[in-house]
């Protein structure tokens, strides 16, 4: 393509004894994409995290994750305020309930345990605020700002991130 940048991530695991397990995982408090409807999005296809559990070490990916709860955005139109709904939708997926419980994993994820996130916010105008109420939930974490589409039209934040742990 002419004039235009295509990038790849991609990621290769080989766990010391062979083995792994990979779970795809929803959000208790997300509707699943697949129900968003004509009104907001046609058709997509996505987990809201995946996670790899080798042994007890694991990697949780967060995909990029709004503000959505049920089939609206949380937080109106005001950027930090859809930022919190957002954090509160991305500790669902790390949580006990989710990752020990359903998945066996060896304990809950934390903040602390996120080696990067990636924060996509709407207009340069909002960055100042979403980056501050970023810094303090993830202190010392690499974070990467840019200033895009999000994937709602009404969405003005979204963020994803990789977090790893190692035992309980």
């Amino acid at each position: 393509m002419h004039g235009r940048t295509t990038v790849f991530e991609a990621i290769a695991l080989l766990p010391a004894n062979g083995k792994c397990r990979l779970a795809f995982m929803q959000n208790p408090l997300q509707c699943p994409p697949s129900e968003y409807g004509e009104a907001r999005v046609r058709n997509p296809r996505f987990s809201r995290a995946a996670g790899v559990l080798a042994g007890n070490a694991g990697l949780l990916f967060v995909s990029g994750t709004a503000s959505v709860r049920g089939r609206r955005i949380a937080g109106g139109n005001d950027a930090v305020a859809q930022t919190r709904a957002t954090l509160e939708n991305m500790a669902a997926l790390m949580a006990a309930e989710l990752l020990v419980e359903r998945h066996g994993w060896p304990r809950p994820v934390t903040w602390a345990d996120f080696r990067q996130i990636r924060v996509y916010v709407k207009t340069g105008a909002m960055l100042a605020a979403v980056k501050r109420c970023c810094q303090e939930t993830f202190p010392g974490v690499p974070q990467l700002y840019l200033q895009a589409d999000v994937c709602l039209p009404d969405a003005l934040v979204e963020i994803e991130g990789v977090a790893a742990i190692r035992g309980s």
